[in-house]
């Protein structure tokens, strides 16, 4: 395929054209990569979000605006977006918190069952931090499987948190 215009390129992308796939690796891999070098630096990762990028990129450009903006910024922009989900979960996945450290007070011992004491949240907490932090969803994700918003779901893990903090942590 040689040069086609942007049009055309998002034109033929719309309609699955294989070459157009081809194209788009070939021209914007490198400068795609960058991007993503700049977010993780790690190369190995490197390529696996760019995969992922381009898959994000082959479902959605159906909903490309050539209105809104140019098909590089698009790319761009996905391919940033998917590099940060990426560095936060793979960072979430790294942290591994030091309850000396954590917690200055001592804690309740005999409280240190944290499936029970889910239990004795709301359903609408239990839900969202057990979809999070036992099994292991991003935000966004399980925003999704819950079928509630975003910001809902943050307030909901923030404020059953602190139910949690009140069990475990002895106040001066």
């Amino acid at each position: 395929m040689q040069n086609p215009t942007e049009t055309q390129l998002v034109l033929l992308l719309k309609n699955n054209k294989q070459q157009a796939f081809t194209y788009l690796h070939n021209n914007y891999a490198t400068n795609l990569s960058r991007i993503i070098n700049g977010i993780v630096k790690n190369s190995h990762d490197t390529k696996d979000i760019l995969q992922e990028a381009y898959i994000k990129i082959f479902k959605n450009i159906k909903f490309y605006n050539p209105k809104k903006g140019k098909l590089y910024t698009w790319l761009h922009q996905i391919t940033k977006r998917t590099a940060i989900d990426f560095f936060r979960s793979k960072k979430r996945k790294q942290t591994t918190y030091s309850l000396q450290n954590e917690v200055p007070n001592q804690l309740n011992i005999d409280v240190m069952d944290l499936k029970n004491h889910l239990n004795n949240l709301s359903i609408k907490h239990k839900e969202v931090l057990q979809s999070v932090y036992l099994e292991g969803y991003t935000h966004e994700e399980a925003s999704k499987r819950l079928n509630v918003k975003l910001g809902t779901l943050k307030s909901r893990l923030k404020s059953g948190i602190k139910q949690l903090q009140k069990v475990y942590c002895k106040r001066k």
